[in-house]
């Protein structure tokens, strides 16, 4: 079949910690839609997220996109990390800035009873 590129997300998992939104907005604004707002200040940056193998809870919104999947078709998910193409480069996986010597990424996605992965997907039905 044909694979579409229809949107992307990303998170810098230093940023998992979520955040009040009113902080971003000062409380001038109602924060909509509802979506995980992480920090973005330097004391709001966990430099040892993934500490002694610690599990963490990674949310994050995708951009919006307005797309209608026809009857049958299936979605792919696919995640990627230090996507050197696309993204900066973390500072403390390549210091080099040369993705050739970056130290390996490697990412575990938990799932079953345990540690429960999901995706939500928003749906708009016809009307």
């Amino acid at each position: 079949g044909t694979v579409h590129y229809i949107t992307e997300g990303q998170l810098r998992a230093g940023f998992h910690r979520m955040e009040d939104p009113t902080l971003q907005t000062r409380g001038l604004r109602p924060v909509r839609p509802e979506l995980p707002w992480h920090g973005f200040r330097a004391e709001d940056y966990d430099a040892n997220a993934f500490a002694d193998d610690q599990v963490l809870n990674l949310r994050f919104d995708l951009q919006p996109t307005s797309w209608v999947f026809s009857k049958g078709h299936r979605i792919r998910i696919s995640i990627a990390g230090a996507d050197a193409g696309n993204f900066e480069l973390h500072p403390d996986l390549c210091a080099t800035g040369n993705p050739e010597q970056c130290l390996a990424t490697t990412l575990t996605i938990h799932r079953g009873a345990a540690r429960q992965s999901r995706i939500e997907l928003p749906v708009i039905p016809l009307s």
